[in-house]
């Protein structure tokens, strides 16, 4: 594959990556401001999981949400969990991605930043009516 259409598949596949982290981020928005729905199907997310593009599919297999229970149905917290975390994911996937496709360009591998540290807000949410104490904590994922 010549440079030219390299560069124009990795920027329609960063774009397709983008646009499934947006649509994520919108279903943790949405099960974050609706307390009272106690359980939430994983099919909520992982329609948007399928949504990337095969050049993941080693990945994004790993990052379908599943239930344990019978019925497949997740708790409030367990969904919103397991969203942020895949989020989480995708996000330094992006930025692992973008970094690359500038070396390429530049021509350089020492473009790529090998210390991307992503950082991911969460809180404590609990799964009952009662309101949920808010606890602010930093996660830190490392590139391997």
């Amino acid at each position: 594959m010549n440079n030219a259409k390299q560069i124009a598949t990795e920027i329609a596949a960063t774009a397709n990556l983008a646009a499934v982290i947006s649509a994520l981020k919108s279903a943790h928005a949405d099960a974050l401001s609706r307390p009272s729905e106690h359980w939430w199907s994983p099919n909520t997310a992982n329609r948007w999981v399928y949504q990337l593009q095969s050049d993941m599919a080693a990945n994004w297999r790993h990052l379908v949400i599943e239930s344990g229970r019978h019925d497949g149905w997740l708790s409030r917290g367990e969904f919103i969990g397991h969203v942020a975390a895949v989020i989480a994911f995708l996000e330094t996937h992006r930025q692992v991605r973008l970094a690359a496709s500038k070396a390429a360009i530049s021509g350089s591998i020492s473009d790529i930043e090998t210390s991307a540290i992503v950082e991911a807000q969460c809180e404590d949410i609990t799964d009952g009516p009662a309101k949920s104490k808010k606890v602010s904590r930093r996660i830190r994922l490392f590139k391997a």
